[in-house]
């Protein structure tokens, strides 16, 4: 099952439960708080658009007044305004809750996003611009152990070792830098959202 069909289930699946809280509810006899349980389905539905779940907060609220309505001539009718104002009160506490989660949600998962890119990007750097003076180093090192070697040629591959160290080095140096930033723009991004 794809998840077009699997959204389209959980929604079906939402809207019937809405409706038979909104059954239940009518059929309970007034003053129970029945109407709180409309919650439950918007608690189901955070994972949907922000739409969609003002949508059910919507229905939700609406079925609630619909009910208060048909009982509001009974004659517990403070008993049964109070109920449904704070089953009201309940959904959209709810909603406002479940979209802070939702948000919150949202900027862990863009740091979470940012880490790994700034991971990928050091072991991009360590990949190939260590590994290019290592191999270089090695090459050199089993040349020198392989071939009795003149005075003269000695010397270049000391030149050649020396440019290797240096462009380790240069990378290290680099590489730290690098790290320091990340490390700089996380305490940042924490004391910013504490």
């Amino acid at each position: 099952m794809n998840n077009i069909k699997k959204l389209k289930m959980k929604k079906y699946f939402i809207i019937c439960l809405i409706l038979l809280i909104f059954i239940i509810d009518l059929i309970v006899p007034p003053g129970a708080a029945i109407a709180i349980l409309y919650i439950v389905p918007l608690i189901i539905s955070y994972t949907l658009s922000k739409n969609k779940i003002i949508r059910f907060a919507i229905l939700s609220t609406t079925l609630t007044i619909i009910d208060t309505a048909i009982y509001y001539n009974a004659e517990l009718h403070y008993s049964i305004f109070t109920d449904r104002s704070l089953s009201i009160l309940t959904i959209w506490i709810s909603y406002f809750i479940i979209l802070r989660y939702k948000d919150i949600r949202k900027q862990k998962d863009t740091e979470k996003e940012k880490h790994l890119n700034s991971i990928t990007q050091i072991l991009f750097k360590v990949s190939h611009q260590v590994r290019s003076p290592i191999c270089r180093i090695q090459g050199l090192i089993n040349h020198v152990d392989s071939q009795n070697i003149s005075k003269e040629e000695l010397s270049n591959i000391c030149i050649y070792l020396k440019d290797s160290v240096t462009e380790l080095d240069t990378f290290t140096r680099t590489l730290t830098a690098f790290l320091v930033k990340i490390r700089i723009e996380n305490t940042y991004e924490q004391t910013n959202s504490d």
